[in-house]
């Protein structure tokens, strides 16, 4: 991503940073084009909530006179918190407690995961194929994982004991432009850590150049759909053919299922997932049939954004 990181802000006429617990913040996502003059003192950070404001200020201006696009930038303030979403390098958060790292946590500021669900929840509620609606709760995409030691602390070298979630792709994508900027500390079995945020994870299949070992977070829009003996393949759009000629996406039969993901839904709609990336034939695949928590489709409401305003960045 480039360094204008900060491509949308919450709007929340009522809510005050000084007064009001984060939890009550309404988390309407506005883009700088969308911005209203009323909406002046009233925009938020989603990720570090403190104030920002639109550049320029004017809300029939959608340029600066040099012809750069209206932007957002975070309020001049000396004590602001971190934030990897104002200008510069990403850093990841630190906290002086283990107290304040665990309400961190349970504020959402950041996810742990130690894996993705690999067969649906018993508890899960509903069909959620086409996720039209952002649910209130996501924990039915959620079970609690291991305890895991970060090194998330102020002080070099001290670690805090944090609980995890094994989590998958749907959680994050159902309420997508919350999670979007969201910054993810990812502990695999061998205990190494990686530490990102979602938008920077989060790659267009049409990107891709080579077989990738380290498994990450893609998308791609869907083309077409074969189903095989044990797997559903899934064929994404592919708008640069001299870079690949095609990319599949092998699912399991039972997670295409449960999700209701027939060909006649699926097809036009956008698939988020992750895995490692291997060649095959005169493109690219996913070697293995991803589970359950490893795949989603994207809720319609943000084709626009990922497919423009993502890609753009």
């Amino acid at each position: 991503m480039s360094s204008r990181r900060l491509v949308f802000a919450f709007y929340d006429p009522h809510w005050v940073r000084e007064r009001d617990p984060i939890p009550l913040l309404v988390q309407t996502p506005v883009t700088a084009l969308e911005y209203e003059d009323l909406m002046m003192n009233k925009l938020y950070c989603p990720q570090c909530y403190e104030s920002i404001i639109r550049v320029p200020c004017d809300e029939n201006r959608t340029t600066l006179s040099n012809g750069t696009e209206a932007y957002f930038r975070h309020v001049l303030n000396d004590n602001h918190p971190p934030c990897n979403l104002r200008s510069g390098p990403v850093v990841g958060r630190a906290y002086a407690t283990e107290e304040d790292a665990k309400k961190a946590i349970e504020d959402e500021e950041f996810i742990v995961l130690t894996g993705f669900m690999q067969a649906k929840p018993e508890n899960n509620p509903r069909a959620d194929w086409d996720g039209e609606e952002d649910p209130a709760e996501t924990h039915f995409e959620d079970a609690n994982g291991r305890p895991v030691d970060l090194p998330v602390a102020r002080h070099k070298g001290q670690e805090f004991r944090l609980p995890s979630k094994v989590s998958s792709v749907q959680a994050l994508v159902v309420n997508f432009l919350k999670n979007y900027h969201r910054e993810i500390v990812l502990v695999k079995d061998d205990n190494t850590v990686s530490r990102f945020l979602f938008c920077d994870a989060l790659k267009d299949v049409n990107l891709i150049k080579d077989e990738v070992s380290t498994p990450s977070f893609y998308f791609g829009i869907i083309t077409d759909v074969n189903v095989w003996a044990s797997h559903n393949t899934i064929w994404l759009h592919i708008t640069n053919k001299s870079n690949l000629q095609d990319f599949r996406v092998k699912v399991k039969n039972e997670v295409a299922a449960d999700r209701g993901w027939t060909k006649e839904r699926i097809v036009g709609r956008v698939i988020v997932f992750y895995s490692i990336i291997r060649s095959v034939g005169t493109g690219y695949w996913t070697p293995t049939d991803l589970c359950w928590g490893e795949v989603a489709i994207l809720p319609k409401k943000y084709d626009d954004f990922i497919l423009k305003t993502h890609k753009s960045i």
